[in-house]
């Protein structure tokens, strides 16, 4: 591709063209990447599909397999300041398999992660994606 044919005519078309690069590498540069939650109050990481976390603009993710612990009220992770949901939400977890008589149910509250009820402490669940800005 020749950019001076397709350019001709601009003024400092080469200067258009870098401010192009320049605003990919600045949206490139905005994602976090996965970060590994460190778990706390009972609750376990799988090692193979940990509990993970990024931030790409202003979007959060989390993801992840976990054993979350039976009692109520335990903070499983409190993420860093930046990464801290602006509201409070429950979030039910899901287990491997379809089994519905299997419920793990954590919630952001206060900043942190908390359990709510999980009634198979014993097994993994999964957090397929918890989306906030």
């Amino acid at each position: 591709m020749d950019l001076k044919k397709i350019f001709k005519g601009l003024p400092d078309w080469n200067k258009t063209v870098n401010d192009n690069f320049d605003l990919i590498n600045k949206r490139v540069e905005q994602d976090t990447g996965w970060i590994k939650a460190n778990l706390t109050g009972g609750a376990i990481n799988n090692n193979d599909d940990p509990v993970q976390y990024r931030k790409v603009n202003n979007l959060v993710i989390v993801r992840g397999y976990l054993r979350v612990p039976e009692s109520g009220g335990a903070v499983i992770w409190t993420p860093p300041t930046e990464f801290v949901p602006p509201n409070q939400m429950l979030v039910r977890v899901a287990f491997s398999n379809s089994d519905t008589t299997r419920t793990a149910i954590v919630r952001f509250w206060g900043g942190k992660l908390v359990s709510v009820y999980n009634n198979s402490s014993g097994d993994y669940c999964y957090i397929e994606a918890i989306y906030y800005v």
